[in-house]
Formats: structure tokens, sequence, C-alpha cells
């Protein structure tokens, strides 16, 4: 095993908090001498039973855990005992039950949050006001908690939030600010050199930029714009591959093939080949998949990518990471040189989107890496897939 790819998955995994057992068994597997010649049977049984990432009620209970000196046993506390310390904390710091109007019950929610293994983006803010969280810790929940990207620098909304748990403001102060009429600062104020403001003067000055620049309509303009090239290249490769076979055919009934003649079913054929279809032809429902939860239902079927392309959906990072693995799936030659292409070209593809890093302990992510060592990817991967939908 060479020894530059042991060191990216061991680094990586020391800066995040999954189980011990979770992090020794990839440790195990990646850096195995085996591990480039895993058979799909026991990728699939990596992913359903070593790969144990702590679900996001977990990550809370722990976190309240930690913030109250509790000293007895974790797992002998009942959700009675997490639900009156939230609920005591939001009643002390008079922070809103919910950011929208909704009619469930309080402690009905408070109670959906310590059973859930994922919740939204929005909740980790609110409970950020309630518990009184750092931005620190607000943003260890978002990253490893939820398994998402970090506070978003462009998104207005974001960063006054960050500015509040950086100096412990109430959401009443979020509030007045996001409802006055005039953010503006004084034109000294050194916006573009801002990273974090520190006082509300580079704060108010921050936000004014932000909405005249457009920031977060740029930055979802750029995913759009580095996955539609993603996409493009994918084409191009299919249509050579597509032309390739046309070879083997008699000349008569041979025809020429092009970019535009690939579309989003031709795609969803090339990656979820391992798939069964219905009848109807459509991809049965990934609910059937042994890895659905796993990979939060993630699936690059054509309707999927067909409501990316319209910009019905913005593409996410499984949607770039997955097209970045196919390009590179094919390439032929050395195997690690291959699988270091493919960390460094997606690495700075994600960084330029404003997320981050390949995070190899997720299970989409890390069964990525996994087909991407393998002699075979493309295969490896419809294999395992395939392998998922098996009863």
């Amino acid at each position: 095993m060479n020894q530059s790819r042991d060191d990216f998955f061991e680094r990586t995994l020391r800066e995040y908090e999954f189980t011990v057992r979770a992090q020794k068994k990839i440790n195990q597997i990646v850096t195995s001498e085996s591990f480039q010649d895993m058979p799909a049977e026991d990728t699939l049984r990596f992913l359903l039973s070593e790969l144990d990432q702590v679900p996001f009620c977990d990550y809370l209970k722990r976190y309240l855990y930690r913030q109250t000196g509790m000293t007895e046993n974790f797992r002998s506390i009942p959700d009675a005992t997490w639900e009156n310390v939230i609920d005591l904390s939001f009643s002390e710091h008079n922070a809103p039950h919910s950011f929208e109007p909704t009619t469930t019950r309080w402690h009905a929610m408070i109670r959906s949050w310590l059973r859930a293994d994922r919740v939204r983006r929005d909740t980790v803010f609110l409970l950020g006001f309630g518990l009184c969280m750092s931005a620190e810790d607000v943003s260890d929940m978002l990253t490893k908690g939820l398994n998402e990207d970090d506070f978003h620098p462009g998104n207005p909304r974001e960063a006054l939030f960050r500015y509040c748990y950086t100096h412990d403001l109430p959401y009443s102060y979020a509030w007045s600010v996001m409802t006055r009429e005039n953010k503006s600062a004084p034109s000294d104020v050194p916006v573009d050199e801002i990273a974090v403001p520190e006082n509300e003067e580079q704060l108010l000055a921050l936000l004014r930029r932000l909405d005249e620049k457009g920031v977060q309509a740029a930055a979802s303009r750029e995913r759009y714009n580095v996955f539609m090239s993603l996409y493009d290249r994918c084409r191009e490769m299919i249509a050579e591959i597509y032309q390739q076979d046309e070879a083997e055919k008699p000349e008569k009934e041979r025809r020429i093939w092009r970019k535009e003649d690939i579309s989003p079913a031709d795609l969803e054929q090339m990656l979820c080949s391992g798939v069964p279809y219905t009848d109807s032809g459509n991809l049965i429902k990934s609910s059937h998949s042994l890895l659905d939860k796993r990979f939060e239902s993630f699936r690059p079927s054509r309707q999927h990518l067909d409501s990316v392309i319209r910009q019905k959906l913005e593409p996410d990072r499984y949607d770039l990471i997955t097209l970045s693995f196919f390009l590179r799936s094919l390439d032929e030659g050395d195997d690690f040189r291959r699988f270091q292409q493919f960390v460094a070209d997606t690495n700075r593809m994600l960084s330029g989107c404003g997320m981050r890093n390949l995070y190899p302990v997720h299970p989409y992510e890390a069964f990525i890496l996994v087909c991407m060592v393998s002699p075979c990817p493309l295969a490896h991967y419809a294999d395992v897939i395939e392998m998922s939908y098996t009863p």
C-alpha cells in the first residue's frame, strides 16, 4: 500500500469524531494489502456493517452530555432528561422554537430531534441559539453531526448567525438586523478584507456587500456551471464509448455519435447499470437498496439529473463527486496515480464551489474512494450497487 494514500485516509480520519470501531475498521480496510482487490461482496459488507457513523440524535446528546457536565453512564440517560435540558435552555435564552410558522408542538419537535438520524440545516442554527452554542460548536455540528458544509460565507443569513454565535448574541439581535430597513455602513469600512466581522459596523458593511454582490446567487451559479461542465464532459466520454461499439457492427448499420446525442438516460445507464428496472422502464425505488439510508437516497437517475440540468434542483456535492468519479474512472494506467488525480481534482472542484474536501468516512464518499482504487472503478461501483438490491 502506498504511504501517500495511507496518510490521506489517516489524516482525514483524525479530523472527525466517528465511532472508534468505525475509525479502526476504515483504517484497516484502506491500508490493507488486499484493498485494491477487494471484491464487491466485501465492499458491500464494509458499507453495511462496519461503517458506523454517529446519527445526529447521538451527536446532539453527546454535546449536551459534555455541556451539562453529566457523569452518569451516557447510554443510561433517558430521552426525557435531554428533552428537559433543551426545553429549559431555549426558555432561558428566549430562543424561538422555529424560524418559520409551524403547527408542530414544541415538545414533539424536541423528541423528533432526539430520535433523528438527520435533521435540516436550519435545525442546527436553531439549536445554536437555543443552546447558546459557540460558532465553533455550530460549525462542528454542521460538519460532523450533519456531514454538511460549514457556514456558507456568501450567505448573508449564515454570516449574521455566525456573528451572533461568536459574540454570544441572542436570536432577537439577528432578527433586528434582518428586519432593519437600512443596513448601510460608512464607506471607509474595508469590506473586502472582512473574513469574520469583529463588530457591528463590520457586520453591517459585510451584509450590505453580500446583498449588493449577490454572492449567494453567484455561488449557486458557479456550482451549476461546474456541474454542467462535468456533465458535458461525461456526454463526450459516453459518445466516444458508443462510437467504439459501432466498430463491431456491420458497416451499413453504423452511426456517428456526438455529445448532443447523449441524454441523462445514457449517463444513468452508465452509472446505474446495476440497478433493476421496473416494467415501465424506470429504476426501482432507491428504498429497495440496502444502501439507501447510508447514501441518503442519493442516486444519479435520469430524472434527478434532468432536474438539476433544468435548474429545478441545485447540484449538491454528491452530484459533483459522482460525475468527477465517472470521468476519472475510465482513465487507464496506474491505479494509484488515477486515485491521486481524482482526489486532487475533486477537492479543487469542491473547494471552488465552497464545499469541503472529500470526506472518506461518509458512506457514499468512502464507497467512491474504494471504487476508485479498484482495478475497474466503474464496474466495481455497478457491482456493489447491484448487490445492494439483491433480495
